[in-house]
């Protein structure tokens, strides 16, 4: 039976806050920080995967064919790593996603203080006729309800920034080929917590949702020219 983090955040959140923000934090160079898979999941036609770049920062992508991932499911916002698992297979999860979580806590001390809110980029979707193997509409009405922001037909970088303990959200490259980046922000600067490429007509589902909240930037890139819908939220 694995530990229910919740459970113990009072203890944990306790010990953290005698840890001192001048206290010295071993680095890594970002280049060095590897994605780790965790466990890979296949469902439904999606890949799902379960990954660490950072340690104490799991994190989940999965792709899918456009409009067709099982991570849209409503009832499994708010689930945590192991949950997420758990739910999917009707199985334990494996021990690398407890320790994943569990990590969490220890990581919580590296974190820097909120810093202060960056403006949004230019919403303005650019207009385009490209083939859409999911149009902007369909995209609307299966990935936008509940989410804060809904960007189709988009082009070019876009880059947003909160405090918050969760992301998520869908990126579906119709013309092209595009990045994700999500970023916390530690005592040290900035760091990449996850990173994907998502082909043209593929739909990626990146989420998380941490028991403590991080200042987090979400970014798709590497877009100039491209084509893509996006759909984003947080806790």
């Amino acid at each position: 039976m694995h530990k229910n983090p919740r459970l113990i955040l009072a203890l944990g959140l306790t010990a953290i806050a005698g840890a001192s923000c001048a206290s010295e934090v071993e680095t890594v160079p970002e280049a060095q920080l590897a994605q780790q898979q965790l466990a890979v999941v296949h469902i439904d036609g999606a890949e799902v995967q379960f990954l660490e770049q950072r340690k104490g920062f799991p994190f989940v992508l999965a792709y899918s064919e456009p409009g067709q991932n099982p991570l849209a499911d409503l009832s499994l916002e708010g689930l945590n790593v192991v949950e997420l698992y758990e739910r999917l297979t009707g199985e334990a999860a494996p021990l690398a996603l407890e320790q994943a979580l569990e990590r969490e806590y220890e990581a919580a001390s590296e974190l820097a203080l909120p810093g202060e809110f960056e403006a949004d980029p230019d919403l303005e979707p650019a207009a385009s006729d490209w083939t859409q193997k999911l149009s902007a509409d369909d995209f609307r009405a299966i990935h936008c309800p509940g989410q804060e922001l809904c960007m189709t037909s988009r082009t070019g970088t876009g880059e947003f920034q909160r405090y918050t303990s969760a992301v998520h959200g869908w990126v579906n490259p119709y013309r092209g080929e595009v990045s994700l980046q999500v970023r916390v922000r530690f005592i040290t600067g900035w760091q990449n917590v996850a990173t994907a490429d998502v082909p043209q007509d593929r739909e990626l589902h990146y989420f998380t949702d941490y028991v403590i909240a991080r200042d987090q930037k979400v970014k798709v890139h590497n877009a100039d020219g491209d084509g893509y819908h996006w759909a984003h939220g947080w806790n």
